[in-house]
């Protein structure tokens, strides 16, 4: 959030007088419910996208636009020169979006595919199979995630890396 919870609280207790009480609830319940679901790791009982069950969750929906802007160059330098980029749908669109900034104009370049959070890798592969069809396709393209909670397709790096013992495969049936 680009303003602090503190800062808010304050400036509603500010305002506290000037409305009523059940406007002045209501407001602080929608903050307090927007800091809740602000928070990038949560801890509770989840189906991710893969269709995994885990008993936390990484929620990249939390990150600041200044946020994206870091983990882009971030990647930028990872992944090296790119032609085009394009953004798994979900968390990776965003990403793609401030990934723009760093494309390169060389067309002899590849094409590169990004995620917010890898678990099985099959969202990317799903992207790279539609884009480029079957086959390894080396040169042609390379994919990169944020955080990755399995292993990464040899053709994706990862930002972030969650050890082993932690991977969703662990899990399942605990």
């Amino acid at each position: 959030p680009l303003v602090e919870k503190p800062l808010i609280e304050m400036t509603l207790r500010a305002t506290a007088g000037k409305i009523d009480q059940a406007a002045f609830q209501e407001r602080s319940a929608i903050i307090d419910a927007h800091f809740q679901c602000a928070a990038i790791f949560q801890i509770g009982d989840f189906v991710l996208s893969s269709g995994d069950k885990s008993s936390f969750k990484i929620d990249c929906d939390a990150l600041t636009q200044a946020d994206l802007r870091a983990l882009a160059l971030m990647i930028s330098k990872l992944v090296g020169s790119f032609s085009s980029v394009e953004g798994v749908p979900g968390g990776g669109l965003l990403l793609a979006e401030a990934l723009r900034l760093h494309q390169a104009a060389d067309l002899n370049n590849p094409h590169l595919i990004v995620d917010d959070v890898l678990t099985t890798g099959s969202s990317l592969e799903r992207a790279k199979v539609f884009r480029f069809g079957f086959g390894r396709h080396e040169g042609k393209v390379i994919g990169a995630v944020v955080f990755a909670r399995g292993r990464c397709p040899w053709w994706v790096k990862s930002l972030f890396q969650m050890p082993e013992a932690l991977w969703v495969k662990q899990e399942v049936g605990k």
